[in-house]
């Protein structure tokens, strides 16, 4: 599989930084363990792996090839089993990805200033995560610049984190918005995989 390839040059490649950075400054840095395997996104038996004891997931998903290139009729696109591994992920995790993932739904900034226009409170449960926008100009795979997208699954008060993550509905109708109840956003394999509707 050329990803995986393209994912084994990488991790060559951040060890020779590594070096590089060590022989510099003259001493060892500590860095975690940077782990590989080759499997399918959809096989429940990567969710541990995925979602337990991982800081930083790099998701190489360029040109939609996780999004709407890998949709087969009555099946959820990989974006949306990413999306799901990212939700039950513990928090201050960190999911970098090369494409957009629009199955994470709002993040808690958005979905917070949707919430104060309807007059509903704000909150730290309002999404599960924060999404940081980044350019890079000067990459040595393409003349044009790459935007890089940066996920950070938060800590939510009063949410029980072993169930994964939670929203906070913002229909100003809904009881459960006006009491500020924390939804979880991760639905049973049976049921699809997220939501973000009141149940």
């Amino acid at each position: 599989n050329s990803r995986h390839t393209v994912a084994e040059i990488f991790k060559l490649d951040l060890e020779t930084q590594l070096k590089v950075i060590e022989e510099r400054d003259r001493k060892q840095h500590q860095v975690g363990r940077v782990s590989l395997r080759h499997g399918s996104l959809t096989d429940p038996a990567q969710e541990t792996f995925l979602t337990h004891g991982v800081d930083v997931i790099f998701v190489n998903n360029a040109f939609g090839v996780f999004g709407e290139r890998s949709c087969r009729q009555g099946r959820h696109s990989l974006h949306a089993h990413i999306a799901r591994l990212f939700a039950l992920s513990q928090p201050f995790t960190k999911m970098v990805t090369l494409d957009p993932i629009y199955e994470v739904g709002s993040d808690l900034g958005e979905t917070n200033s949707i919430r104060a226009r309807r007059q509903l409170p704000m909150s730290t449960t309002s999404s599960y995560f924060t999404l940081e926008v980044k350019v890079l100009e000067h990459i040595s795979w393409s003349d044009l610049e790459v935007k890089v997208y940066i996920y950070t699954r938060t800590f939510q008060e009063n949410v029980d984190q072993s169930q994964g993550a939670s929203f906070l509905c913002c229909n100003p109708a809904c009881k459960l918005a006006q009491h500020v109840v924390a939804i979880p956003v991760v639905r049973s394999r049976e049921d699809g995989l997220l939501t973000d509707e009141c149940p």
